[in-house]
């Protein structure tokens, strides 16, 4: 057991260090004073980001705020309803145009094929009454010359 004394008294030696209060609470101040800076720091910069977010928050319900009273004042919803009926209209007036427009220039194609076949017709009877009437001459009978 001497030996386990001996290296006992020796392991104590070599770190020898006191226990005594005083070094201790020193020990504890300067960890302290170590980490408190950043700690500080750390705490002023969350209060600066803490107070710009109440700053931004109280700023946002204004402005719903506005824009509800607004909204209430001008009857926003029901203008744009009216905005979307409306467009709705137009858009239905504009096909109905372009289906109307399509409806007529075909009426003026038809009536320009009816024009033309009723000139031909026309033409045909005048043509036959031409060669009805040359016909008739020709058979007339023509008196003689001598």
């Amino acid at each position: 057991m001497t030996e386990g004394t001996d290296q006992q008294t020796s392991y104590e030696e070599t770190i020898s260090f006191k226990s005594d209060p005083k070094s201790i609470d020193l020990c504890t101040k300067g960890l302290v004073e170590k980490f408190n800076s950043p700690v500080q720091g750390i705490d002023a910069a969350i209060e600066v980001v803490n107070n710009r977010s109440i700053s931004i928050q109280d700023k946002l319900i204004g402005e719903n705020e506005k824009f509800e009273k607004v909204a209430e004042e001008y009857k926003m919803q029901e203008m744009i309803q009216k905005t979307r009926q409306y467009h709705q209209k137009l858009t239905n007036l504009q096909k109905e145009m372009l289906t109307l427009g399509d409806k007529s220039n075909q009426m003026k194609s038809r009536a320009l094929k009816l024009q033309e076949a009723k000139q031909k017709e026309a033409l045909k009877r005048e043509l036959k009454r031409q060669d009805d009437f040359d016909r008739e001459e020709a058979l007339v009978a023509k008196p003689v010359s001598k």
